[in-house]
């Protein structure tokens, strides 16, 4: 279920970069993110509607700096992929 988020959240990221700039979107993706990850304790007794949808705004959040449109300018091109991965 978190998938469809995912590739939503990275459909919309180059929209938002050009809207609000790369600083601006990565750091509230990343606020949005670690919010998120402090409601999953507060999600225990009622797993299946509360954390479903924590863990799908997680990865639509979360999908949003992996999908940086300017990360081939900043990581060597024999390095790209060991940068797209952390």
């Amino acid at each position: 279920m978190a998938t469809p988020a995912a590739i939503f959240g990275c459909l919309f990221a180059g929209y938002f970069y050009d809207l609000f700039g790369r600083k601006f979107t990565i750091g509230f993706s990343l606020f949005a993110c670690s919010i998120l990850i402090g409601l999953i304790p507060m999600t225990s007794p009622y797993i299946y509607p509360w954390l479903i949808t924590i863990r799908i705004a997680f990865s639509m959040f979360f999908a949003v700096p992996v999908s940086n449109p300017l990360s081939a300018d900043y990581i060597q091109k024999n390095a790209l992929g060991r940068g797209m991965s952390l």
